[in-house]
């Protein structure tokens, strides 16, 4: 396998470049404020798919993961991701996707997923704009 090294633009430049296509599509303060936004995910499965599409769109650079699962082949009907990545933890490989997009994103993984320990923590430290619930725990629903 060889070793590369990656040199990207800084932040402001990579995100006017990455975005520009946005511009027909959404104001630069429709962007901002979409990219201001807090974005919490319960349930990776199939919240995978929102955390990618928010990211490639540009959107909740700050994003909160929780789930206290690892990928299986029998989410692979569900979740983008490949055999090389069975058994890594689904919030993680989520996360490491969106830095795959955007390496400027701030992310915080609950690989333990929620409980009532942690659960004011998700939503609060700091308050999020929007969250996005796919957990299968009726009870924390």
């Amino acid at each position: 396998m060889a070793n590369y090294l990656v040199k990207i633009l800084d932040k402001r430049e990579y995100e006017l470049l990455r975005l520009s296509r946005n511009h027909n599509l959404i104001t630069p303060k429709e962007q901002k404020k979409f990219t201001d936004f807090r974005l919490s995910i319960t349930g990776l499965n199939t919240g995978n798919s929102a955390a990618l599409c928010i990211a490639l769109e540009g959107g909740c650079n700050k994003m909160k993961f929780a789930d206290n699962d690892i990928l299986t082949v029998s989410n692979l009907n569900r979740f983008r991701a490949g055999l090389c990545d069975l058994g890594v933890n689904k919030g993680a490989l989520s996360a490491r996707q969106v830095y795959e997009i955007n390496p400027f994103a701030d992310i915080e993984v609950f690989e333990k997923g929620l409980s009532d320990l942690n659960l004011e923590r998700f939503l609060l430290h700091p308050k999020v704009d929007l969250l996005v619930e796919e957990m299968d725990n009726l009870d924390l629903k």
